[in-house]
């Protein structure tokens, strides 16, 4: 095999391999060769490590520990970078370690980080600590006062935004566009999910046991109405969750919540209860007035 070396085109005329490859060092197979037509790939230990093939495309074959590692040299354990560079040089965007935070790996945008997964797995947008517990905290970004933003863009009116599913992946609740301008939440009603199924009874005695009330919010001052919780619980448990007065290890209170869904079954059986009295009570008062002298 000729190898050409001159001012113009350099060293040409060899491809080599990955056993031996067509530049090395002292080292006889590690090195770099040519495989193909517009394709470079560099070796060590006689197997091929990487390589860029004629569009451009970086291929690591390496398996492990598989996949391409950024290693920073000068013993600082923070802030390893990988950037996004626009054709004009300027770093557009960059995943990187976080410096104020072990094993967290963060996202950049203009400089300033926009979300980051930290070390337990959390995903965090916009923020960099967990909110009440939560795996995913998002905060509002400007002043546009929107959290989290969901688009269905199928082009359709309906499809499924959000599911909820328990650990069998069984699909237990859902957000669900209804039409071009509704939403509709649902949980999981199916008749075959549901056994010993008998009339409500008792209902109207219920809801005279309900405790509607107004009130203001302490954060604010504004004004709102509805239940309070651990009242409600006492009458409807099922519309409530947490514990009256609960807190967590540190103390702070884990507050109650209502949804209030829960307590439409109670209202109509109620409704159809007065129903009933009120149509007996007509009968009773049309057979009076037919009575009358």
């Amino acid at each position: 095999m000729t190898v050409t070396i001159n001012g113009s085109t350099g060293i040409a005329g060899v491809d080599g391999s990955a056993g031996t490859p067509a530049i090395q060092g002292g080292d006889t197979n590690t090195g770099m060769f040519f495989p193909a037509a517009d394709t470079i790939s560099f070796t060590t230990a006689g197997t091929e490590d990487v390589r860029i093939d004629s569009v451009g495309e970086v291929t690591r074959f390496n398996t492990n520990p598989g996949g391409v590692t950024i290693k920073r040299t000068d013993g600082v354990n923070s802030n390893g970078w990988l950037n996004f560079v626009g054709s004009d040089d300027v770093v557009d965007g960059s995943v990187r370690m976080a410096t104020d935070a072990a094993n967290a790996l963060t996202f950049q945008t203009a400089a300033t980080e926009r979300a980051r997964i930290d070390s337990s797995g959390n995903l965090l947008v916009a923020r960099t600590s967990v909110v009440n517990q939560g795996r995913i905290s998002v905060d509002m970004l400007g002043g546009t006062n929107v959290g989290l933003s969901v688009v269905n863009t199928n082009g359709g009116n309906t499809g499924n935004f959000c599911n909820f599913a328990r650990s069998d992946t069984t699909v237990i609740g859902a957000i669900q566009q209804n039409g071009a301008s509704a939403v509709t939440y649902s949980t999981s009603s199916d008749y075959r999910l549901k056994e010993d199924i008998a009339p409500m009874t008792g209902a109207l005695a219920k809801v005279a046991l309900l405790k509607p009330c107004t009130y203001k919010w302490k954060v604010d001052g504004s004004d709102g109405q509805g239940f309070i919780a651990h009242e409600l619980a006492e009458v409807v448990p099922q519309c409530v969750t947490g514990e009256k007065d609960a807190v967590d290890a540190e103390g702070n209170p884990v507050y109650q919540g209502i949804d209030t869904s829960f307590l439409s079954a109670t209202l109509a059986a109620a409704i159809q209860e007065l129903h009933q009295i009120v149509q007996a009570q007509a009968a009773e008062i049309a057979e009076l007035k037919a009575n009358l002298p």
